[in-house]
Formats: C-alpha cells, sequence, structure tokens
C-alpha cells in the first residue's frame, strides 16, 4: 500500500442498472393494492464487483455504457456514494436497463412457474419477455451447473426437509475447531 490508499484499482467492466426491489409486508393480491416497502439501488453483476471492493477497502472501477436518464443517474450516483470510479462512454438518452424483482411466497412463484432472479445468470433467453411480466420457466434455458440451481431443485422436489428437521426446530449447532 502506498500511504492510506490502495495502490491497485480492481476494474470490473459490464452493466450498470437500477434495480428496482419490491418487498411487500402482506401477501399479494390480484387487482389490489399491497403494502411494500420499494428500493432503488445499483446493479448489474460487474457493478456488484466494484462495490464489493470499495467496501472491503480497495479501489473500485466500474467500465460501463451508462445513459443520461434519470435511471442511469440514480444507479451512479449511488455507485459513486459507494467510493466506486464510474467511467466510460456517456450515451445520449436511455443507456443500460432497469430490472425489477417482486419478493413473493416460495409457494406463488412455484404455482406461476417463476424463475428466482438468481438462476437467470448466465441463461440463454428463448423468447420475447413482454413489458412488466414475470420470466417463467419456459422463457429461458437455464444453467445446471450451479449450486443455486441445485439447492432450487433440492427445495421443489421437497428434500430440503429431508434433513430431519421441522419448522419449529432450530438447526443444530455447528461447532468451530480451531485452526
Amino acid at each position: 500500500m502506498h500511504g492510506s490508499e490502495p495502490y491497485c484499482v480492481i476494474c470490473a467492466i459490464g452493466d450498470l442498472n437500477l434495480d428496482v426491489v419490491v418487498l411487500p409486508r402482506a401477501p399479494l393480491v390480484r387487482d389490489g393494492d399491497t403494502p411494500a416497502t420499494i428500493r432503488l439501488c445499483a446493479g448489474g453483476q460487474a457493478a456488484n464487483v466494484a462495490s464489493w471492493v470499495s467496501a472491503l477497502g480497495g479501489r473500485g472501477r466500474l467500465v460501463c455504457a451508462r445513459g443520461t436518464d434519470a435511471a442511469a443517474q440514480i444507479a451512479g450516483a449511488e455507485l459513486e456514494r459507494r467510493g466506486v470510479e464510474v467511467c466510460g462512454p456517456v450515451i445520449d438518452g436511455a443507456g443500460g436497463s432497469t430490472v425489477y424483482a417482486l419478493n413473493d411466497l416460495y409457494a406463488t412463484a412455484k404455482a406461476e412457474n417463476v424463475v428466482p432472479l438468481g438462476l437467470l445468470t448466465g441463461a440463454k433467453l428463448l423468447r420475447e419477455v413482454p413489458t412488466d411480466a414475470a420470466i417463467t420457466y419456459d422463457m429461458v434455458e437455464i444453467l445446471t451447473d450451479s449450486t443455486l440451481y441445485h439447492l432450487r431443485a433440492m427445495q421443489d422436489s421437497g428434500a430440503a426437509g429431508a434433513f430431519g428437521l421441522t419448522a419449529q426446530q432450530e438447526p443444530p449447532q455447528v461447532t468451530r475447531l480451531a485452526s
């Protein structure tokens, strides 16, 4: 290190999105209003990497194309508040994308065939997704070699309860051995 500043920069190249996260405070009501907390935050894999670098005390830089629209300005300003240097070409008008995810109950998402957002990383889109539509399993080809995929498959098969725990029991305590 040079003084107290890190001397190298971790540079992530990729997307800057505006994530809109909706956290309902009650079960969703079709064609009705459901109270919810809504958060806007910077997202995109490269943006997340640069943010974590800064949060861990390093120098994070994001190289991305971004627009001059409100979504790009909100996402870029948040990254800069986190200490991330944002650079790359600025495109007049809309740039990047806005992603929103609705945190729904497992049973509802399963019944509607909705793909969890985390399983969409690396997925191949098989057909056009209409604006504001949920992404369902028949719209994408998902990578099946991730731990998250296998955990979800285990949950879907009902095997998540196969460890002998009931909903009322606490998981066993793990004892860490000193190294």
